[in-house]
């Protein structure tokens, strides 16, 4: 079996992960790729059309993958499935499949944007709902997108599938090392709500520090103890993780899955983590059970909650143990691959 992948990211092609690279970012030679490797299948080939060096300045001039998708619609007949990671990376070769009537091999979305990101807008929507007449399946990360599909993408709606996101248990794990617990760590590059954060810290007035990992500068002023680091390696994010005292993720409000990936890497060390209660979240935690939740745009009540796990020594043990216990029995790696061949195998009708 030939199957073509397309991550909207790059990926690194190496003889060993001497880097120790988390699964996604790197392809080791003679080994399978990511969650290919829980594939029951022994004649698979997978073939990785990354998003290339132009990928970033496509993303931000275009919101899409151009040469990527054309690279891949050239060679596509040799392949047996093709599957895209992000609208991104299928939208284009979507119109291209259209518009050259082009039917094989069979393309299947990992969708984490909910196709278009959610937008309902003209013209974007007609375009998307252009080239998604070429996208076979759908599979995706927070059940709240099935009602965008069922609206605009009613075809494709009959055949999506949600399959809870995983963590590489062997890559996210807590270390031997005893955690220092000398701050709270919050972390995230996109759709942070960092103003409730800021605020809701500042009226909880604890001695603990505050590190924010991911954006450069606030637009609001910082308050005493609470310090911004730039973007670290995923190997320098994992020791901040593990050596933290609780970690917060907090969220904006989105129609599509977001936010997932940072609260499961943290449950993962065995963190408390307190989150914002959103659609893109409740597939993943139960509230005072594996996680804290706290009103969209709360600060009041976030306040609250991080009080609470600062003068709770054994709730943030219960909170992240339990937390460690979903992930492994319910969040991880293997259970999304799994469950990924799973319904290729009955797209494939394998």
């Amino acid at each position: 079996m030939r199957v073509l992948f397309l991550p909207n990211w790059r990926v690194d092609h190496v003889m060993s992960n001497i880097c120790n690279k988390q699964s996604p970012d790197v392809y080791v030679t003679n080994e399978r790729y990511w969650f290919f490797k829980y594939w029951q299948i022994s004649n698979l080939n997978v073939r990785i059309i990354d998003c290339g060096m132009f990928g970033k300045i496509e993303k931000k001039l275009f919101k899409l993958h151009i040469i990527q998708a054309l690279y891949a619609f050239l060679i596509s007949s040799k392949y047996d499935l093709i599957i895209s990671h992000g609208g991104q990376s299928a939208l284009v070769l979507g119109i291209l499949r259209k518009i050259f009537f082009k039917n094989h091999p069979p393309h299947i979305l990992i969708d984490v944007a909910a196709i278009n990101g959610g937008n309902s807008k003209q013209p974007i929507l007609s375009l998307t709902q252009f080239a998604a007449t070429k996208i076979d399946m759908v599979i995706y990360h927070a059940t709240m997108q099935k009602e965008h599909y069922k609206q605009y993408f009613p075809t494709l709606s009959n055949d999506s599938h949600f399959i809870p996101f995983g963590v590489d248990l062997d890559f996210f794990h807590p270390s031997d090392i005893t955690p220092s617990e000398d701050y709270i760590l919050s972390f995230g590059y996109h759709s942070r709500d960092w103003k409730t954060l800021i605020l809701a810290y500042q009226n909880a007035a604890i001695s603990t520090k505050l590190l924010i990992v991911g954006p450069k500068k606030m637009d609001i002023p910082l308050p005493q103890g609470v310090s911004l680091h730039p973007s670290v390696s995923i190997n320098e994010l994992k020791k901040l993780i593990n050596n933290s005292k609780f970690i917060i993720i907090p969220l904006t409000e989105k129609k599509y899955a977001h936010g997932q990936m940072s609260v499961l890497q943290a449950m993962a060390f065995a963190k408390a983590v307190i989150t914002t209660n959103i659609g893109a979240i409740t597939d993943y935690v139960e509230s005072e059970k594996n996680a804290l939740l706290y009103p969209l745009n709360d600060s009041n009540y976030l306040t609250g909650q991080i009080l609470r796990l600062e003068n709770d020594a054994l709730l943030r043990k219960k909170i992240g143990q339990q937390g460690l216990i979903t992930v492994r029995d319910k969040f991880n790696e293997e259970k999304m691959g799994k469950s990924i061949w799973e319904v290729v195998k009955l797209r494939l009708k394998i």
